[in-house]
């Protein structure tokens, strides 16, 4: 029996995936504050949820997916295909740096629920780990690409635990 999570129009199946629908990744879709975007970009979609919720908020709005791990990837292309919005919807098996140095799009909104622990204690499950666990130079190339990537009024919104917040705003100074 497939894990299905039931959103207002569309469903997100987390079979086979690390990382599962959480509190962070439904705020993030939830709450960013930007008008309305024409051409986003979720990096490390995982199931494919900020993509859809934000497809399912913004109708107009193109979204780019990327997403690293193969059976993640999968299951969001499964997912974007699943829902209402498939026509507006495009999964990217790769990683960001990979991606986004080989992408001439610019974007409006670009978003990530991104590993953030750093220095800490990591998953035996190595999907998890790479899933949660990041370092340094991660996040120094996510604001560098992300800077090169958005419009002139484009926004990077990104869900981050207050210890990772503090580098990302001294990587910024």
């Amino acid at each position: 029996m497939a894990s299905l999570f039931h959103f207002k129009q569309f469903c997100i199946d987390q079979t086979d995936c690390a990382m599962k629908v959480n509190t962070d990744g439904v705020l993030l879709a939830a709450i960013l504050d930007t008008v309305a975007p024409t051409k986003i970009l979720d990096i490390g979609t995982g199931t494919g949820l900020i993509a859809l919720m934000l497809a399912q908020r913004f109708p107009s709005a193109i979204i780019d997916a990327v997403e690293i791990d193969e059976n993640a990837a999968r299951t969001a292309k499964k997912n974007f295909f699943a829902s209402p919005f498939f026509n507006r919807l495009s999964l990217f098996h790769s990683s960001m740096e990979h991606y986004l140095l080989n992408d001439d799009e610019q974007y409006d909104l670009i978003v990530s629920n991104p590993p953030f622990f750093i220095n800490s204690l990591k998953s035996e499950d190595p999907v998890k780990g790479i899933a949660r666990h990041t370092d340094y130079s991660f996040f120094e190339n996510l604001l560098k690409e992300s800077a090169n990537k958005l419009s002139k009024k484009g926004f990077l919104y990104l869900i981050l635990p207050i210890e990772t917040s503090k580098l990302i705003e001294k990587l910024m100074a």
